[in-house]
């Protein structure tokens, strides 16, 4: 392929790296958030402070939302 290739193909997996780590971290601390106060964000103070931390941080929302619905189906879970 080439040495161009190769450069890329570090730096790209250097970001994606980076971006694993915020994305793990604020996926840790909204499940505690959400657990602690429910999943709702707009009953939620904590984790609406959070979620707006996280978007300031650029974390894709879509993350944010697999997140949450992940918590839900715990949630249910958990009432049967």
């Amino acid at each position: 392929m080439g040495r161009s290739f190769e450069v890329r193909k570090a730096s790209m997996a250097k970001t994606q790296g980076a971006k694993i780590k915020v994305y793990s971290k604020y996926g840790k601390e909204i499940y505690v958030c959400a657990k602690n106060g429910g999943s709702d964000p707009e009953s939620n103070l904590s984790l609406r402070r959070l979620m707006e931390k996280a978007k300031k941080d650029q974390v894709l929302g879509m993350s944010l939302t697999r997140h949450l619905i992940k918590l839900m189906a715990l949630v249910v879970r958990t009432m049967k």
